[in-house]
Order: structure tokens, then sequence, then C-alpha cells
């Protein structure tokens, strides 16, 4: 099991904004879009160098401490289980609540 954010700038959410299926921002969904794709192929190599998905990865997760929690889950999973998005949606605008399961 793991807790965090794909996407986590807080001093970039957008207060007001309602929760949504998509981003209110190009670099917030461009980055859960990467990062589901990623997951889909299992691309764990991507997933940790996640900084060299380009610009919009920076902004995304300016500190690892949120998006961590997706790489230990990925880790505890088998190598060849493939993720099942469970919930995917948006709050305060950028914040990516992607939900996972495993197995």
């Amino acid at each position: 099991m793991g807790s965090g954010n794909i996407v986590h700038n807080l001093r970039a959410t957008l207060r007001d904004a309602p929760d949504s299926a998509s981003a209110s921002t190009d670099w917030a969904q461009r980055f859960d879009d990467d990062v589901k794709h990623a997951l889909e192929a299992r691309d764990d190599k991507a997933l940790m160098a996640y900084e060299r998905m380009g610009p919009h990865a920076r902004m995304a997760v300016p500190t690892p401490d949120h998006y961590w929690p997706l790489l230990y889950a990925l880790g505890a999973a088998g190598a060849r289980e493939r993720p099942r998005t469970t919930h995917a949606s948006f709050q305060s605008g950028t914040l990516s609540m992607r939900c996972l399961q495993f197995g």
C-alpha cells in the first residue's frame, strides 16, 4: 500500500477549482499522463527517473516526498504485475488523485 500524489506542487494549486477528471494546467495533466503511460508499460526506469520526463515533471514534483510512495508500491509489486487505475481525478486544479491497484 502506498499513499501520495503523482502531481503535488502545493504552491501551484488552484484552491477554488472544483474536483475534475482533468487538470486545470497543461503541466499537471501532461505529467500525470506521462506517469500513467509509464505505469501501463511498466517502465519502472522512467518512473524512477521522473525528472527526466521534462520541465513539466519538475513543476509537477518540486520535491519527491509525495511521489516516492508510488515507487515503494511499484517495488513491492511483482515485476510482471500491471497496475490498474481504480480512480483518477484532480483536486484544486493540479493535484493528481490517481489510485492504483496491483495484483
